[in-house]
């Protein structure tokens, strides 16, 4: 694996493939199909962005338009051009995606299916999310062209899955060739998360980056986890219920109570069925109170 010495590969040309890959995110748009999937899968692949952004930022690739030399020291010149490879191989999954796109634009140009205009999107906290980290993505592509090229549109969801795979696949490659990044790349994930949250309601926010990085961010997905758990209250996720099962999630208080709830718990995959009966969370009841599990 590469570390931040020895061998050093760089100049323009390193800077100008980062930056085409980078660029290629711009071009993509999703066709109504998506329905109300269209916001996340948006939403997936602007963090899949912003996660080779922050590699790029991590080993020191920046901005190929001035005299400077832009280098990323690796281990051995064999890993040179891996890192050359992997850039390369980005750039043609949009490549093979757009040539997708060209073949089946015919079909969905007169009937039931059009461009991103016209997707159907019901969740604005979703669609704000997007706006706001797509703004960022924008911000830190220094020397982007992505505005001189047409955009083209993937009308299939199981074509946005291939790329999306096979995008984060080659993202992973490149963070798994510099383990000695992976700090610096949380501590500018921590940053692109306050900025992102900034100005919105926290919690709400960092529960819907968990849930979309978790296929394709794992440090998003990790740091925006420990967020959430230094916030009060409790967290529960997949809780089902079944016959004459109860459940009860969170604090069990009395209408009188008026102390502040210090605990915090996660609860997650949690199944009742049967005559069972669950409370997940903290319970204060007073003398002769009536309790959710009273029969």
């Amino acid at each position: 694996m590469a570390d931040l010495a020895g061998v050093v590969i760089g100049g323009v040309a390193l800077a100008s493939l980062f930056t085409t890959c980078v660029d290629c995110f711009e071009y993509v748009q999703l066709g109504r199909d998506f329905g109300k999937n269209y916001q996340r899968s948006q939403l997936q692949l602007t963090t899949v962005q912003l996660r080779l952004l922050r590699w790029g930022k991590s080993v020191r690739i920046e901005d190929g338009s001035s005299s400077q030399q832009f280098e990323v020291p690796v281990a051995s010149a064999e890993e040179a051009v891996l890192v050359q490879s992997i850039l390369g191989e980005i750039i043609v999954v949009f490549e093979d995606m757009e040539r997708i796109s060209r073949r089946g634009a015919s079909q969905h140009r007169s009937g039931h299916s059009t461009l991103v205009q016209a997707a159907v999107v019901n969740d604005q906290s979703l669609v704000s999310l997007a706006e706001r980290m797509r703004s960022m993505a924008l911000t830190k592509q220094k020397n982007s062209s992505f505005s001189q090229k047409v955009k083209w549109a993937l009308y299939e969801e199981k074509h946005f899955r291939r790329l999306l795979d096979d995008v984060q696949g080659f993202v992973q490659s490149l963070e798994d060739l510099f383990p000695t990044a992976r700090s610096t790349q949380q501590q500018l994930c921590a940053q692109d998360l306050t900025t992102i949250t900034s100005g919105t309601q926290e919690q709400p926010t960092l529960e819907i980056l968990e849930d979309i990085s978790i296929e394709v961010d794992p440090t998003l997905c990790q740091v925006a986890a420990e967020r959430l758990a230094t916030m009060p209250g409790h967290r529960y996720q997949d809780m089902r219920t079944s016959d004459r099962a109860m459940m009860q999630n969170g604090n069990e208080l009395p209408a009188e109570y008026r102390g502040s709830i210090l605990s915090s718990h996660t609860f997650s995959g949690a199944v009742a069925d049967g005559d069972s009966r669950m409370l997940n969370g903290d319970r204060v009841i007073t003398s002769g109170g009536q309790s959710f599990f009273s029969r």
